[in-house]
């Protein structure tokens, strides 16, 4: 539990490479858990999305679980991908349920996917301070660079280029997503109070003009040291979502509309 408190407090200050999300995804950041996807750790055995107010057959949206390592060992989409597994940045496609199996425990050079459709293997790369340099397969190649403190410095991926930025506590400050097929660049930036994130906004502009097509802004509320509620805003109002520590094994974290009415939650399981 110790080790979560500090994960819901301070932003990420370290990289490891330890594939916690699906390997199209890599890159992305993940603004209600605070990790770049596919680089660093979740804390969690599995994170389920339910929906109460459905049948209860029907209830579980999608689930992902993650090994000792934190690695990414399997997700089902529940037959929900079309809504959640397809994206139109990480390029994920339409696939239900994924396997993950990794050829060594801490530093694996292979890492076999079995899907719906299809069994392959990718091959990993590192370099001589064992970061991930290059994870090759037959659909994708993702390269990773490095700066002079070995922190991520680039993912290169499926024509997009993640530059990442690094403040003098060597907290993320940005993030600049270019695509040369695009006609739009992302932009993420971060704001802290004590190396505690409180803020981070998210722009797409058009490469042309530079006219804003799309943003929204993730503001961090904490109680007691631990990030208690966080409130997306964009154009069309707010989403809260609430974190409860009560439960022992498990955090849960609400999605709420402004006037508290339900809309889903994460159950996040914490490693034994």
């Amino acid at each position: 539990m110790k080790s979560l408190l500090t994960f819901f407090t301070i932003i990420i200050c370290t990289i490891n490479s330890s594939y916690s999300q699906r390997i199209c995804e890599s890159g992305e950041y993940d603004f209600i858990f605070n990790i770049i996807k596919g680089v660093d750790k979740f804390p969690f055995s599995q994170i389920k999305l339910i929906n109460k107010n459905n049948p209860t057959n029907k209830s579980s949206i999608y689930i992902y679980k993650y090994d000792n390592e934190g690695r990414l060992i399997y997700v089902d989409f529940k037959g929900n991908s079309s809504e959640y597994s397809e994206n139109i940045d990480s390029g994920c496609n339409k696939t239900e349920k994924t396997y993950y199996k990794y050829s060594e425990s801490k530093f694996p050079k292979e890492i076999k996917i079995i899907d719906d459709e299809d069994e392959y293997s990718s091959i990993v790369c590192y370099n001589k301070y064992n970061k991930i340099k290059k994870i090759k397969n037959k659909n994708i190649e993702i390269s990773y660079s490095y700066d002079e403190k070995r922190q991520l410095k680039s993912i290169k991926k499926d024509g997009n280029i993640y530059n990442y930025y690094w403040n003098k506590n060597l907290l993320i400050k940005k993030i600049i997503i270019t695509n040369p097929s695009s006609y739009t660049n992302r932009e993420i930036n971060f704001i802290y109070s004590k190396n505690k994130i409180t803020k981070v906004s998210f722009v797409r502009r058009n490469k042309t003009n530079n006219i804003i097509v799309a943003n929204h802004t993730y503001l961090y509320s904490y109680e007691n040291e631990r990030l208690y509620k966080v409130e997306k805003e964009n154009s069309k109002g707010s989403i809260f979502y609430i974190y409860n520590y009560d439960h022992k094994d498990r955090l849960v974290i609400t999605r709420e509309t402004i006037d508290n009415t339900y809309i889903n939650h994460y159950e996040c399981y914490y490693q034994e």
